[in-house]
């Protein structure tokens, strides 16, 4: 199976997208931060915010794991280019409060 965010080079897949992108991005990563650091949905809203103009938080939900260790969060957004879906994917992966995005 082709995944459109990996070329097999590290980058996107530009085929198999069609801009602009609405796509469900899913972060994971503890549900208790770090004494005096904001919750993971708060960094997510902050990564997006500075790469997407149109970003509104009110279409993100936050959901605890079953033993309560990890939180997800999951929003919808539309994205514009190639760059746009790089540069959320590099701040993710460069944020120590993130473990997985997909």
């Amino acid at each position: 199976m082709n995944n459109p965010v990996d070329d097999g080079k590290g980058g996107i897949n530009e085929a198999l997208w069609e801009f602009p992108h609405t796509m469900t991005l899913k972060v994971f990563g503890d549900a208790v931060p770090p004494a005096g650091e904001p919750p993971l949905a708060d960094i997510v809203c902050g990564i997006l915010a500075r790469h997407l103009n149109d970003f509104a938080a009110q279409h993100l939900t936050e959901r605890a794991s079953s033993g309560g260790r990890f939180t997800a969060v999951s929003v919808e957004i539309c994205v514009h280019n190639r760059a746009q879906v790089e540069g959320i994917y590099r701040d993710l992966k460069a944020s120590p409060r993130v473990r997985m995005a997909l």
